[in-house]
């Protein structure tokens, strides 16, 4: 039994059909639980008729009302309060505290269910402050789970702990405004997957999670420490190829689009064993034909040369794979291509080529299956060819898989075109179960799943959200710009976290998430402190505000760099600036 002194009364009914109660506070003389209760505080009755039973609600407002200042008393107090140093304290004397209590469900406290509110609430019915202990159990079903962080406004800070198969069973969507602390609540989130041993997979077009492999703590000046203990195992995959013959790090940067923090990767690989690079090429014969168009400008006439190329192709070879060389070429055998049309189309079938995104298969056709030379059908010596782009090996158990997309020379077209292809052989293992379980995080959601626009990552990531939790695949999204999402795949994602929001497209669309009376939360949006969310999903019986917990790992590669030094000592920064300045004029000239 839970065992609360009281802290007011039922006194009266605002709307019984919606479960809104009025009730009168005690003086903090009458109860010392009186200064807790504010909104947001989680509050019981108990039943009249059942003695195990009790009914749960929350705070929804708290109103400060006193007698003597209503309309006629106004004037008169007004100008006591200007001449009167002990006039607010004759005030005081009548003051009393009107909560509106939202109470949402019945507890049996015997057998630990939750059941409907069935009988009627009188008033005079005390009202008790719920505990730690009773919060757990209602709000967040009393399961162990992702610990994330705590309730905010409650001063008893139960610990949120979200049941990891329900939130993807849901699909997860993260929505905050830029500093709100969304990227820093997904890495939270994927720290709490990796304790599971979930394979998790994260496409980064930023280069700002691969700081999840270093353990890191607040020394006592607030600054972040990076401790000798190694953090996840983080195996980080971009566009790219290995070169022989070259150093350590130019064999991994001669070919393709390394990370933005290539650099600092490399040091930190010097340090520790649980940080891996892993270039990536993908089959040119994978993209589809949208996709190989949107590369580059391409005329109309071209276009349609391609798409007959293509067609011959997939009508002679079932189950083939081709460079984009290997592509023009039998275009040219087969005099698909005009004479007029063929030295541009060459042109720029030769940039596509020049990415070094796309696998090279010496200008032939080849098998998928066998890797066996299907084209030109005279070569027969015995060459076989690796046509698988991603692997089994390209994650693991307790592993973060990190898709980085974050070279700026990298243009969007080629970004989504691979990220697409990773995620359609990500969709295929999953299919043929050689996964148990994996979590996709999907950051800048927007620029892959825009709304009203067709790109080659949309309908990939609308299979993951709607189809993915039935083959072990959860979806989570992440954006700053939520009314720039596709509503479809906002629609699957049945478990959200609101955070800080601001402008008014994007706070339409959380007037759509929120629903019935937890819509006031929509108001307080825009003035959330950082790490504060609102979390709505079957992780919780009700929608929660969730103040995130410090992370574990490393966060700094997607933090806002400094533009001022030291905002305390101008001369300080200038000479910052300066002496910066002279290092890297060496560098350069």
């Amino acid at each position: 039994m839970i065992i609360i002194s009281r802290i007011g009364y039922i006194i009266g009914t605002k709307n019984a059909e919606k479960g809104l109660f009025s009730c009168i506070l005690l003086s903090e003389e009458e109860s010392n639980k009186i200064s807790k209760v504010q909104e947001g505080s989680y509050v019981y009755v108990k039943a009249e008729d059942e003695e195990d039973i009790i009914y749960v609600g929350v705070v929804k407002d708290v109103q400060v009302i006193n007698p003597q200042v209503n309309d006629e008393g106004m004037q008169f107090w007004k100008d006591r309060l200007r001449e009167l140093d002990h006039a607010y304290s004759v005030l005081s004397l009548t003051e009393y505290k009107v909560v509106t209590v939202h109470l949402f469900c019945s507890y049996d406290q015997e057998k630990r269910e939750i059941v409907p509110i069935i009988s009627w609430i009188s008033p005079g019915t005390e009202l008790k402050l719920a505990d730690e202990t009773l919060v757990d159990s209602i709000i967040l079903r009393g399961e162990d789970g992702l610990r994330v962080g705590t309730l905010a406004y409650l001063q008893t800070e139960p610990a949120i702990k979200l049941h990891p198969d329900k939130i993807i069973e849901d699909s997860l969507a993260i929505f905050g405004t830029r500093g709100s602390g969304k990227s820093y609540a997904a890495g939270i989130i994927l720290e709490e997957f990796e304790k599971y041993g979930t394979p998790c997979l994260v496409i980064d077009p930023h280069g700002e999670y691969w700081g999840l492999n270093q353990l890191v703590k607040t020394n006592a000046q607030g600054e972040l420490e990076i401790l000798a203990e190694q953090g996840i195992t983080v195996n980080v995959v971009y566009p790219g190829q290995l070169r022989d013959g070259l150093t350590a790090e130019q064999k991994y940067t001669a070919i393709g689009f390394p990370p933005r923090c290539i650099k600092e990767m490399f040091e930190r690989i010097q340090e520790c064993d649980n940080l891996f690079l892993t270039p990536l090429q993908i089959n040119f014969s994978d993209i589809g034909l949208t996709q190989i168009t949107s590369l580059v400008d391409f005329t109309s006439t071209q276009i349609e040369t391609i798409e007959t190329i293509w067609n011959r192709i997939t009508d002679n070879y079932q189950n083939a794979v081709f460079d984009p060389i290997g592509f023009f070429q039998y275009g040219l055998a087969n005099d698909d291509i005009g004479r007029r049309t063929e030295n541009a189309l060459r042109r720029k079938i030769e940039i596509i080529n020049g990415l070094n995104i796309f696998k090279d298969y010496g200008q032939r056709i080849v098998d998928k299956e066998t890797g066996e030379i299907l084209w030109p059908e005279n070569i027969h010596d015995g060459s076989q060819y690796d046509t698988e782009s991603l692997q089994m090996g390209h994650f693991g158990p307790k592993q973060i898989t990190i898709l980085d997309v974050s070279n700026p020379e990298l243009s969007e077209p080629a970004r989504l075109s691979f990220c697409a292809s990773i995620l359609n052989s990500v969709k295929d293992m999953m299919r043929k179960e050689i996964f148990r379980g994996l979590f996709i995080l999907a950051e800048e959601a927007h620029r892959f799943a825009p709304i009203d626009q067709r790109v080659p990552t949309k309908s990939i990531l609308e299979w993951f959200a709607r189809e993915g939790r039935k083959n072990g695949a959860g979806l989570c999204l992440v954006s700053q710009r939520p009314s720039g999402l596709d509503r479809d795949i906002i629609s699957q994602c049945n478990s959200k976290i609101l955070m800080r929001l601001t402008e008014q497209a994007d706070l339409k669309v959380a007037a759509d998430i929120i629903a019935g009376d937890f819509r006031h939360y929509i108001d307080r949006l825009p003035y959330f402190q950082q790490g504060f969310g609102i979390f709505m999903g079957s992780a919780s019986f009700l929608p929660i505000v969730i103040d995130f917990r410090e992370r574990e790992t490393n966060s700094k590669f997607g933090e806002t760099k400094k533009v001022v030094p030291d905002i305390t000592d101008r001369e300080k920064s200038v000479a910052v600036y300066q002496e910066e300045w002279k290092e890297k004029m060496k560098q350069y000239s």
